[in-house]
Order: C-alpha cells, then sequence, then structure tokens
C-alpha cells in the first residue's frame, strides 16, 4: 500500500513539473527589438535577419557584395597597427613621429583623450585619467598643464568646434 501512494505521488509530481516547464518553455520568448528601431537586427519573423545585418556591414556599397579576400585584408591592415614589440622597445613611430612612454610611473596618468587643434597641428591636447588637461604647442615635444590644481583632473573627452571663427573653443 505505502509502495503504490509513493508510486502515485511522485507520478503527480513528475506530471506537474512536465506540464510547468511545458508551459514556461511554450509562452516564453526573447523579445527582439523591433525592426527599424535604432541598434535592432531584426524580427523573430525574419530569420535572415542576422546573416542581413552582417551582409549590409560587410558589404561594398559600388558592388553589393563582401569584397574578394576581405580576411587577408584585415589582416594585412592589422600587421600595420602598433603592437606590444614596438611599445616594449620604448619607441612608438606613428605617422612620422616618435613617441616615448614617460611618466608619472607612480600615480595613474593614463590619458583618456587626445585632439589635435584643427588650425594648427602643432597644438595637442591631452586629457588624462587623473592628471588634468595637457597641451602641447610644438608637437608634443613639451607639455604644460591647463587645468587648475583646485579643478576636477579626470578628462575622459575632448571636443572642438570646428565652425568658422569658434576653433578657440
Amino acid at each position: 500500500m505505502k509502495l503504490s501512494y509513493s508510486f502515485i505521488l511522485s507520478t503527480i509530481i513528475a506530471f506537474v513539473a512536465t506540464l510547468f516547464l511545458y508551459n514556461v518553455s511554450t509562452h516564453t520568448q526573447i523579445k527582439l527589438m523591433p525592426a527599424g528601431e535604432p541598434m535592432s537586427i531584426g524580427s523573430s519573423d525574419d530569420t535572415d535577419a542576422r546573416y542581413n545585418y552582417e551582409l549590409m556591414r560587410l558589404r561594398d556599397p559600388a558592388t553589393g557584395r563582401i569584397p574578394d579576400h576581405i580576411r587577408e585584408l584585415e589582416l594585412a591592415f592589422a600587421r600595420t597597427l602598433p603592437n606590444d614589440a614596438m611599445l616594449a622597445s620604448g619607441n612608438l613611430k606613428t605617422a612620422g613621429v616618435n613617441w616615448n612612454p614617460r611618466g608619472p610611473y607612480n600615480v595613474g596618468g593614463r590619458t583618456r583623450a587626445l585632439a589635435i587643434d584643427v588650425t594648427d597641428e602643432n597644438i595637442i591636447l591631452a586629457g588624462t585619467n587623473s592628471g588634468g588637461l595637457w597641451r602641447s604647442t610644438n608637437g608634443g615635444a613639451t607639455w604644460t598643464q591647463t587645468t587648475d590644481i583646485s579643478k576636477l583632473q579626470n578628462v575622459s573627452c575632448i571636443a572642438q568646434d570646428t565652425r568658422p571663427g569658434k576653433t578657440n573653443t
């Protein structure tokens, strides 16, 4: 008698669990962004949405096709980018300019923003994580801190107004 009650009870539990799992799996859907919305990739009605999105991103606008040997072209371009070996040598050459990593070594001083003046390429502005805004008027040979020491020292972006007569902003 005890065996039949435990068998019936376990059967009922298994049945209820199966119903619950079936109900959850059939009524749970991934919510996609509506097609046409910014950053959307498609809708559940379009099974080729992801493929079409990638094609739109990678294709040549003139031909509508993905260029032949695109992977080889990507790898060739990647070989021209600065790498860790260039940085380890302490001399990183970029566009004919020698960049040497310099301190401060005891404080976080990483550069988070860099801008070159549109009217004079010798004027460079560098915004640092904790050292304020710095300005060079000689192409980066020397730098002057422009942020008042009593002001907030973290700079995360730099923008220059490119409208005529407004470039000093």
